[in-house]
């Protein structure tokens, strides 16, 4: 009981000052799901959000939830805060349980349950990870496996607790699919922390005996996914041959072994912070304190920690590059192994003086926790600011055309390709009438939910806009009344002109404005410097790179040099030496909407395994009024790095940001971001004419 007042008056005065931020990021599909969905019990019989994720237990919560809390921030922040609580409180639970060799001093076995329960629920893994909605998996999953293990541990052997515990396990499962591997902890409970004071191949066989009930679970869970997805899923569809797994687990194993333990300890504090370096000492000392005696003493729950940090892991083997940011979700269950180290450590000192000097450094870290996890949420609270001031301002702006339009098509301008979720975010705020819009990005792919029954009806027989003026869309699976689609905005300059539908806002300042009317006089300005640059061919740059020097001046970046030992000839030979080789062109001057395309010949050297943060290059390009390189004055398309030469063809008149652009000033090209060898053979801008006949050649070229 002290436990949980204590509990519940620091996260009370933690979170009470952000239970009211609005919300971030993919947050917006969990409330869409819980406001649209007219029947989302059909989550546990058809795919959801496509057929990467099926979370059923999850997403049946987000509906209550939304059911009982509505829009409010309040009540959605309090049910996860909540959530959050109770699984502190079944860490300390864990912990009572893992500390039975301090059954005699139960002053110190409670001592290491309150701690690691604290630890867990200040840590800013635990406090942001409670903070985000879309992390609501996280936290249902990770409270079912506790009360799985708790429940296995404390009843060990009778029956209906491992009924019980089995059908905790079935629901962790069915919250987050990464905790397919709860029986796998199952197994290192049972032969860590025998029943019985058996050794060896007796100890081993016992427990494998008390793990095979569990082992039913992920069966029936892999079926019953199997069959309402018709795959396994996941973010890239899995090959069971060495030459799958051997290269990316080559990349990604190293990368998380490097960001995790530090996530883990210090979770994004500067080096140079105070904070940071006060945890620095602490960890040190406790580690003079209890390391050896861990070692000596209490290998088997040290043995425990670690075999639960390498399964709550073993699902990042090839997303690696999720830990850039917004991580916390990705580590929240791994907290648990780390944390139940300070409750091992302290019931691995025999003396009472060590014990309080340990405990005293484990409130020391306690307290710096606390200290990191304000600015944390204060960064939460004003991306989600900026997100209420942005859909605010696009649902007043969207109201007051009159009558409410039906089937528009708006797409934004000024906003990153990290808001794909601008969408669900503007309807969620919307009257029932308005709802049959679609609100994407306009110049990167978002997504869109669309609410069946707000649609307006189809037109008949009469004919559509041209398809080059609509969004490329992807369907994905969802509920019966509702459809999520994936889109890739269209050339805007043709929309505007072709699409009675489709409108441009852009997104500046803190106001939307409307610039349908400057896209589409950009038609007219766009048709003279194309016929203007088609007569005179000349005025377009063209570089042919064969050896050094490099041609007309261009540069290269202190992470890329000429290959000089190439003596191939056949094109500039270069090598990446890090994560950012760039070359960068002489000084040019021409207008940007005379060039149709550009052409870039490139060869980069065999890879058997190219990441997602690492398959593609970047053009990009500055400006007479604005010098530097930065978005959205940038193209990325995709690279294969396969040691052959390929012709990469970007089109240039579709893209908004280059046609608004007036005089190009320089270019920059990004080939590669990674340490490899490349060559380049060619740069070259094309004119409307020339751009024709090898967009041709590329089309039969790809029918053939």
């Amino acid at each position: 009981m002290v436990l949980i007042l204590f509990l519940a008056a620091i996260l009370t005065i933690l979170f009470t000052p952000y239970l009211h931020n609005y919300f971030v990021a993919d947050s917006f599909w969990h409330l869409s799901f819980g406001r649209f969905s007219l029947a989302p019990e059909e989550v546990w019989w058809r795919p959801c959000y496509g057929r990467v994720f099926w979370r059923p237990l999850a997403w049946s919560a987000d509906a209550g939830i939304y059911d009982l809390a509505g829009l409010e921030p309040f009540g959605n922040h309090l049910a996860d805060a909540v959530l959050h609580g109770l699984n502190a409180l079944l860490v300390a639970g864990l912990a009572w349980i893992l500390g039975r060799p301090l059954e005699r001093e139960r002053f110190w076995r409670y001592a290491g349950a309150y701690l690691a329960g604290l630890l867990f629920a200040l840590h800013p893994i635990g406090v942001l990870t409670a903070s985000w909605l879309c992390c609501r998996s996280a936290l249902f999953g990770t409270f079912f496996v506790l009360l799985s293990l708790i429940f296995f541990l404390q009843f060990r052997g009778r029956v209906w607790a491992i009924a019980l515990s089995g059908l905790f396990a079935l629901a962790a499962m069915l919250s987050k699919e990464t905790m397919i591997a709860q029986p796998a902890l199952i197994l290192a409970a049972a032969w860590l922390f025998p029943a019985e004071g058996l050794r060896g191949l007796r100890r081993l066989a016992r427990a494998v005996r008390e793990t095979l009930p569990f082992a039913a679970v992920p069966a029936v869970y892999l079926g019953w996914r199997l069959s309402v997805l018709g795959q396994i899923g996941g973010y890239e569809p899995i090959r069971f041959q060495l030459s799958f797994f051997l290269p990316r687990l080559a990349y990604h194993l190293p990368r998380i072994l490097m960001r995790v333990p530090r996530d883990l300890l210090f979770h994004h504090l500067e080096p140079a912070s105070p904070n940071f370096r006060m945890l620095a000492a602490f960890f040190l000392l406790l580690l003079l304190v209890t390391g050896w005696r861990l070692l000596q003493r209490e290998r088997p729950l040290l043995t425990f920690c670690l075999v639960w940090l390498v399964i709550a892991l073993a699902p990042l083997w090839n997303v690696s590059q999720m830990l850039a940011q917004r991580e916390e979700r990705l580590l929240y269950f791994a907290l648990v192994g780390w944390l139940l180290l300070a409750p091992a450590g302290l019931a691995a000192l025999s003396r009472p003086t060590w014990r309080a000097l340990a405990l005293c450094l484990w409130i020391l870290v306690f307290y710096a926790y606390s200290l990191a996890d304000l600015p944390a949420l204060k960064q939460w609270q004003q991306v989600g600011r900026a997100n209420q001031a942005l859909a605010v301002a696009i649902r007043q702006k969207v109201t007051e055309i009159k009558p409410a339009p039906a089937g528009g098509r708006f797409y934004l301008l000024g906003l990153s390709g990290d808001q794909y979720y601008l969408d669900p975010m503007v309807k969620l705020g919307l009257p029932l009438e308005y709802l049959g819009n679609r609100f994407m990005l306009g110049d990167h792919p978002s997504l869109v939910w669309e609410f069946l029954p707000a649609l307006p009806e189809p037109a008949g027989s009469a004919p559509g806009p041209e398809a080059a003026a609509l969004p490329h869309e992807e369907v994905y699976d969802t509920e019966s009344h509702n459809r999520l689609l994936g889109v890739t905005p269209p050339d805007l300059v043709l929309a505007v002109q072709k699409d009675p539908q489709a409108r441009v806002w852009e997104w500046k300042g803190d106001l939307v404005l409307d610039i349908s009317q400057d896209i589409r006089a950009l038609s007219y300005r766009i048709s003279s410097m194309q016929n203007n640059y088609s007569v005179r061919r000349l005025l377009l740059p063209t570089w042919s790179f064969f050896r050094e020097p490099l041609p007309w001046s261009w540069t290269l970046s202190p992470d890329c040099r000429a290959d000089k030992s190439d003596r191939s000839n056949e094109a500039l030979a270069l090598v990446s030496l890090g994560q950012d080789p760039y070359l960068l062109s002489p000084e040019v001057r021409f207008h940007a909407p005379g060039a149709a395309a550009v052409l870039i010949e490139l060869k980069v050297a065999p890879r058997d395994y190219l990441p997602p943060d690492q398959a593609e290059a970047v053009l990009m390009w500055s400006t007479e009024e604005d010098s530097g390189f930065r978005t959205p004055r940038e193209i990325r398309f995709p690279i294969q790095a396969d040691g052959e030469f390929h012709t990469y063809r970007l089109d240039l008149e579709s893209n908004i940001a280059w046609v608004r652009s007036d005089l190009v000033r320089q270019v920059r090209l990004d080939p590669v971001s990674f340490p490899t060898r490349f060559w380049l053979r060619r740069v070259v801008f094309l004119s409307k004419d020339e751009a024709k006949p090898v967009a041709k050649k590329e089309a039969g070229e790809e029918e053939k």
